[in-house]
């Protein structure tokens, strides 16, 4: 599956520990097939971040945003 550069950039963005990186891609690869399109968009992202935002829940998912964004310290 072909994806954006942008959406490679807002993947490595994605507040997610490090091991769940991979399964996020694969999220959104299938995020993309099931809506027919043949690559992954930054709008795929978003819909991955949103998914993954519900499962790890809004506390532990603003920690990994200011870790990321270096205001933060390690969760």
């Amino acid at each position: 599956m072909h994806w954006d550069k942008d959406a490679e950039k807002a993947h490595e963005m994605l507040p997610l520990p490090p091991m769940m990186g991979p399964y996020a891609r694969l999220q959104s690869e299938k995020i993309a097939k099931h809506k027919g399109l043949n690559r992954v968009t930054v709008e795929v992202i978003r819909e991955t971040e949103r998914i993954y935002a519900d499962f790890m829940g809004k506390g532990k998912t603003e920690q990994l945003k200011a870790f990321l964004a270096g205001t933060g310290p390690a969760p």
